[in-house]
């Protein structure tokens, strides 16, 4: 899959006149703001050429990417467009999605719809990390909410480690900051981010001392 995604990307950037069907753009970059369920776009294209083009399939690159063509038959100096339709589902970040167009004229065209989705709520660290020995201070994660979601609390679940948190803006901002009880050893735990959105229950964050 991964030399898969490296051809296709390398033929996106690929100069776009290539003696058969002439594109207005072959990458797309979309940000999906919450609560959108599919994002739907059009990659336009013409054949220049005094003899038609035939489009001859359109492969997305995974299930939840539709593509479809205006027609199939592209007369000279006829222009069209290839729509695509990505259903966002529960999917979260970025995604990164290709199509590869195979024309009559010998061409295989690669196509990338890049859509950044956002999440209710996001974290400027994941995992909190101290060196064995070094001062057992406290160490923060700024936390965004980017919706109708609720910070509800933290809960550490390990004895090693304790969790507090902190508003930083009413609703907006907050402020989460881990502290192991000992640095002397190795040690693993993991604090929970209760939250209340429908599309999210809570999130973990990892916590540990490493030698």
């Amino acid at each position: 899959m991964r030399s898969i995604s490296c051809v296709v990307l390398l033929l996106a950037f690929l100069p776009r006149v290539f003696g058969g069907l002439v594109w207005d753009v072959t990458q797309r970059e979309i940000h999906v703001p919450l609560g959108q369920k599919e994002v739907l776009t059009e990659f336009p294209f013409r054949n220049p050429n005094p003899d038609p083009v035939e489009i001859l399939s359109l492969q997305t690159s995974c299930g939840c990417t539709l593509a479809r063509v205006d027609k199939k038959q592209i007369a000279p100096g006829e222009s069209a467009a290839v729509h695509v339709r990505f259903d966002i589902g529960n999917r979260k970040g970025e995604q990164i999605k290709s199509i590869i167009v195979k024309s009559s004229d010998q061409i295989r065209q690669g196509l990338i719809l890049r859509v950044w989705i956002q999440d209710p709520v996001s974290f400027s660290e994941k995992e909190f990390v101290w060196k064995a020995g070094e001062p057992g201070v406290g160490k923060p994660t700024l936390v965004e909410v980017h919706s109708s979601a609720r910070i509800l609390g933290v809960e550490s679940l390990s004895d090693q480690f304790e969790a507090r948190l902190e508003e930083v803006k009413a609703g907006t901002q907050y402020r989460i900051v881990a502290t192991p009880r000992s640095t002397a050893g190795p040690t693993k735990g993991a604090i929970k981010v209760l939250i209340a959105d429908p599309g999210k229950r809570s999130v973990i964050l990892r916590a540990r001392v490493e030698e």
